[in-house]
């Protein structure tokens, strides 16, 4: 995952991103950055989702090993009331929290359907505005701009 440039007052934040990264998705993140001159602060990284393995903000050239067997055991495992007690991440979050029977359902594999119709205790305003969009991927909807003007998506 490249860093790009220097993050300046988004160096902390950017540093937390990538280690969620690796915790929600249970994987190793791996992220690099340029430094185009001495003032510049790095953030090359290495965070497992149970912790940050390597960190460094200077330039040079690293090697680290990763070893993938604890991550391999959380893909495993399923969340529990005690998890926090052995886990520094939630354990089995690709296949316990996942709702695979509904993916077709909220997103049709097929352009030309129209989404299933959503449950009565399911509010559409809660979608995120991506969501709503791949709702409304199979036809056009009517909306207004806040400057009072219609449009198509």
């Amino acid at each position: 995952m490249p860093a790009g440039i220097d993050k300046k007052k988004l160096w902390t934040v950017w540093r937390n991103l990538i280690w969620a990264r690796a915790s929600e998705n249970l994987a190793v993140v791996i992220t690099t950055q340029n430094l185009f001159d001495e003032t510049e602060r790095g953030l090359a990284m290495v965070a497992q989702p149970e912790e940050i393995v390597f960190e460094a903000d200077g330039p040079g050239t690293f090697l680290v090993d990763v070893d993938l067997t604890r991550i391999r055991e959380m893909r495993e495992q399923e969340d529990g009331p005690k998890s926090s007690e052995e886990y520094g991440a939630k354990p089995g979050v690709l296949t316990q929290w996942q709702r695979p029977e509904m993916q077709d359902k909220v997103y049709p594999s097929d352009p030309h359907l129209e989404p299933a119709p959503l449950p009565d205790h399911v509010n559409e305003s809660s979608f995120s505005s991506t969501t709503r969009a791949r709702r409304n991927r199979a036809g056009f909807e009517k909306r207004s701009s806040p400057l009072g003007r219609s449009f198509r998506l």
